[in-house]
């Protein structure tokens, strides 16, 4: 499953702390 927000996220080159604890439960 692919996480359009998270990714991007991950272009911003900025990951914030309800994104870590996303990628944490994901």
């Amino acid at each position: 499953m692919v996480d359009l927000h998270t990714h991007t996220t991950f272009s911003d080159g900025e990951l914030i702390p309800s994104e870590l604890v996303r990628r944490a439960q994901v």
